[in-house]
C-alpha cells in the first residue's frame, strides 16, 4: 500500500528526501493502476456479458491513458 503524504506536509516546504518518496508514490501508484486496468481487461473475458464489454472498456481506457501520461515508465 503506497501511503500519501498529508497536503500540511507538503505544504510545509519538501525536501530531498520527500520529493524522492513522493517520486516512489506516484511509481507505485502507476503499478497499482496497471494492475486495476489489468483486472478490469480479464473481467472483459470473464464477467456475465453485462459488465464485460464496459470492464474491458474502462481497462483499455484506463492502460491507454497510463501510457500517454507517464510513457517513461513501464
Amino acid at each position: 500500500m503506497v501511503a500519501i503524504e498529508p497536503a500540511a506536509a507538503r505544504a510545509s516546504g519538501a525536501t530531498a528526501g520527500r520529493l524522492a518518496g513522493t517520486d516512489d508514490q506516484v511509481a507505485g501508484a502507476i503499478l497499482e493502476a496497471r494492475t486495476i486496468a489489468g483486472a478490469f481487461i480479464r473481467l472483459g473475458r470473464e464477467a456475465r456479458p453485462a459488465f464485460a464489454w464496459r470492464c474491458e472498456k474502462v481497462g483499455v481506457a484506463l492502460r491507454d491513458a497510463l501510457d500517454r501520461q507517464f510513457p517513461e515508465l513501464p
